[in-house]
């Protein structure tokens, strides 16, 4: 593993200014403020990716299974610290992204071999990240996956306190590349390294949330910083419903795959994603809500490739 603090490498450096030019994945499927009809049917198969080799497998969900709850790990490296935002719709930046939960939010850099993209996710485990499907599937380009991914738990400009680590699989649902369907904008990253046991990792949840319930969402934006540092954002639940949420938080390219989460027991063992930020209309966006079906395809995933 990693020694850290580590200096910003040569690649990191390329990639960062890749960045300016290429950022962000492509603009989701615009959303309107009334829930979509979506299709109800079953998910099919988890395809996971290895960038080592480039091969692909078909992974099934562990329906069958007893469902358990993933709780956050907070890391004794990582102490947890209040929250604080101040207001609504309103990003702040976040003082030290190196204590949890924060330390768990991961930049995301994709390299296509000649163009950059980039993102946010989170550590769910001890060396997997949830992000958004549109992240990987480079659609415009007709690209499914990129040459390589690379994630920065906890980055703030030059100060990279947990390293950067390359992703070994990724696993997405099959049909999204070629439907691009805004309720499976999901992807897990499967990393080379445990970094979660330094970072912390924030739960996942599937617990009904009610309207106006306050939310919070913890990100990367290239408006602000270009990328540089997180920022989060305190915000309501406008509307949610088995497959997609709405929320009142404005967000900006960079922030695709942010968590979002409930503002009660957050920067704590409560610290639970229940929705992947992926979608954004001024100051209304929208995301991926993990239901009983995604979490038990997580929960495969991790048991194939890594543990709890």
């Amino acid at each position: 593993m990693s020694k850290y603090p580590l200096p910003m490498s040569d690649k990191q450096e390329k990639y960062l200014t890749q960045l300016k030019n290429f950022y962000s994945a492509p603009i989701p499927t615009t959303l309107n403020k009334k829930q979509p009809q979506l299709k109800t049917e079953s998910l099919e198969n988890l395809l996971v990716y290895d960038f080592e080799d480039k091969s692909s497998i078909l992974l099934p969900s562990s329906s069958n299974d007893p469902l358990t709850l993933r709780e956050a790990f907070i890391s004794s490296c990582a102490p947890s610290i209040e929250l604080k935002c101040e207001g609504i719709a309103n990003r702040t930046k976040v003082a030290d992204s190196t204590k949890f939960p924060f330390s768990a939010v991961c930049r995301i850099i994709m390299d296509y071999g000649g163009f950059a993209s980039g993102g946010t996710g989170v550590l769910i485990g001890k060396n997997c990240v949830l992000a958004c499907g549109h992240l990987l599937h480079y659609n415009p380009y007709n690209i499914n996956f990129p040459k390589d991914v690379y994630v920065e738990p906890g980055v703030a400009s030059d100060y990279h306190p947990f390293g950067l680590i390359k992703v070994k699989k990724a696993g997405l649902i099959q049909s999204f590349l070629s439907d691009d369907s805004a309720e499976n904008d999901f992807c897990l990253l499967l990393l080379e390294e445990e970094i979660g046991l330094s970072t912390g990792w924030m739960g996942i949840s599937h617990t009904p949330l009610v309207k106006n319930e306050e939310i919070v969402t913890v990100g990367y934006p290239w408006d602000l910083s270009e990328s540089k540092f997180q920022y989060q954002d305190c915000g309501n639940l406008e509307s949610s419903g088995e497959f997609l949420a709405g929320y009142n938080f404005f967000v900006f390219g960079g922030q695709s795959g942010s968590p979002v989460c409930r503002k009660t027991g957050f920067s704590t063992t409560d610290t639970t994603v229940f929705s992947i930020l992926t979608t954004s209309i001024g100051n209304w966006s929208s995301g991926t809500m993990l239901n009983v079906e995604k979490i038990h395809f997580i929960k495969n995933f991790i048991q194939s490739f890594s543990s709890f």
